[in-house]
């Protein structure tokens, strides 16, 4: 598959007036650059941090529903594989001056990560315990909280020279 380069950002040259994608996609494509300051950081982080909460997610449904296994031990798994998802494109995208060999990185992605699947699984199994909501719908309430975590820490301490 070949991506193609928009020359001179005129990507949506094409797209009609008529419609509202043409904004949407202006917006789209300036999020997805690397080097563009206007956008900060955390926009960044949030757009491509929806795509590794789709995995978690997904992968918290069907562990839970079809594999049978309890919602509090698919919450780690999934929460696990989401992370691993979400480090990968944040060095790519998200955080690309790399301040730590990898190894390092890792360990503070991963010791970050454990306090951020701890206040998950205290946020949803609080909620499903105690106040009988559902465990999808308590997952959505501890995405806010754990996103703020995850960001605000890996741009301290694992990502230090990043800058909006």
């Amino acid at each position: 598959m070949r991506i193609m380069r928009c020359p001179e950002n005129r990507c949506w040259d094409n797209v009609p007036d008529r419609t509202s994608v043409r904004p949407v996609l202006r917006v789209v494509l300036a999020v997805f650059q690397k080097n563009n300051g206007q956008y900060p950081q955390l926009l960044r982080y949030a757009v491509f941090g929806m795509l590794s909460t789709l995995v978690d997610i997904a992968c918290l449904y069907g562990l839970t529903e079809y594999a049978g296994m309890h919602y509090a031990l698919s919450v780690a798994a999934a929460f696990t594989l989401g992370v691993l998802s979400n480090h990968c494109i944040n060095v790519c995208w998200v955080f690309p001056a790399r301040q730590h060999r990898i190894i390092k990185e890792l360990y503070l992605v991963f010791m970050i990560s454990l306090i951020g699947i701890g206040i998950s699984e205290l946020i949803i199994v609080t909620l499903v315990e105690k106040a009988g909501v559902n465990y999808m719908h308590a997952k959505i309430v501890s995405l806010g909280v754990v996103f703020l975590w995850n960001f605000f820490c890996r741009r301290k301490w694992v990502f230090t020279n990043a800058t909006a």
